[in-house]
């Protein structure tokens, strides 16, 4: 799932390939490991994503923002939505 924010940035929800639900923003700005609360879930530095505690709750938290929100089933798919392209 993609959440495109007002702002030009979004936030991707994905099943990394270990089985966890992550969430990574878009794009990778400085500072991104402290824009979500801490009960949305814990940053992985390494990976440069958010392990989510629930993914029901990351949902609704990014829905309040009132976010375009787009599904995708690959990153090719993903990676054709227009508006993540546009300053």
């Amino acid at each position: 799932m993609c959440y495109g924010l007002a702002d030009g940035t979004a936030w991707i929800l994905f099943t990394h390939h270990d089985g966890r639900r992550v969430m990574a923003a878009w794009p990778l700005n400085e500072g991104w490991d402290e824009s979500m609360p801490a009960r949305i879930g814990v940053p992985d530095l390494n990976l440069g994503v958010y392990v989510l505690e629930d993914q029901l709750k990351a949902m609704i938290y990014l829905g309040e923002m009132r976010p375009r929100v787009r599904s995708a089933s690959n990153w090719s798919e993903l990676l054709a939505i227009e508006w993540l392209h546009r300053p």
